[in-house]
């Protein structure tokens, strides 16, 4: 039993939760002493010798040991078995340096985790697994945008599909720093999608009934002025430019 993630379902939606309340939900060793997977080879993606405080026996499976001569891997972890499938295809990445993967829990449940991907020819043939849950990252410039994401999870047909939005938020809170306004990440939202009251609020603003809220941002002038853009310290992932 995991103390530390928590899993919920309410009304067809997976729910994920980090469960430190008191440590604004950061990563402790316990929680990431069983698994860590990385999904490609960009900078922001495979830095996983970061991630220092870890058991011994931690296991890490990158795109490198997930692909043999580009053949997908599979792996039976005995508390959970890690399946690698197709990502990429596009120009931001490569097909045969990508992969997505699929989690078997030790229940039975099946997790789809898209990674970084355009459709893909085997997203397709995933239909006959029946998958319980399917992530799809989108954001609409380096991957899949929302209607392509519909588009696969149609391809797929998993019980539950959810859109991770993370990527397009991050890039609007870049955008609105440039133009010296503050903004803050507002989950909650997407929690409160069936709520009648939230609902009728939202469609007055556009919001089609056929539409879901993926994820929420708040925006403003900040009260101790201009955002914050000092630069962190420099401690490693030196990044070489070649021209």
């Amino acid at each position: 039993k995991f103390e530390e993630i928590l899993f919920e379902e309410y009304n067809g939606i997976a729910k994920i939760t980090i469960n430190r309340p008191r440590y604004r939900n950061a990563f402790t060793p316990k929680t990431t002493l069983e698994l860590i997977l990385s999904t490609h080879d960009h900078y922001d993606h495979n830095q996983v010798q970061l991630i220092t405080k870890r058991n011994t026996d931690c296991k890490i499976i990158t795109w490198k040991e997930a692909m043999h001569f580009g053949k997908h891997k599979a792996f039976d972890l005995g508390y959970i078995k890690v399946e690698a499938v197709e990502a990429g295809n596009n120009p931001n990445h490569s097909i045969k340096k990508c992969v997505g993967f699929i989690l078997t829990l030790s229940d039975g449940i099946t997790v789809y985790i898209s990674g970084d991907t355009s459709t893909t020819k085997q997203m397709a043939t995933l239909v006959d697994r029946h998958l319980d849950y399917a992530f799809f990252c989108c954001d609409g410039q380096y991957n899949m945008d929302i209607d392509e994401a519909v588009r696969c999870a149609d391809l797929i047909k998993a019980k539950h599909s959810i859109a991770d939005s993370s990527c397009a938020l991050e890039n609007m809170m870049i955008a609105a720093n440039a133009f010296d306004l503050g903004s803050c990440w507002i989950n909650q939202l997407h929690w409160l999608d069936d709520n009648e009251r939230i609902r009728t609020f939202l469609e007055g603003y556009g919001l089609k009934k056929d539409e879901t809220i993926t994820g929420g941002l708040a925006l403003g002038f900040s009260e101790k002025g201009l955002p914050n853009r000092k630069p962190l310290d420099r401690k490693g992932n030196v990044v070489t430019w070649v021209e």
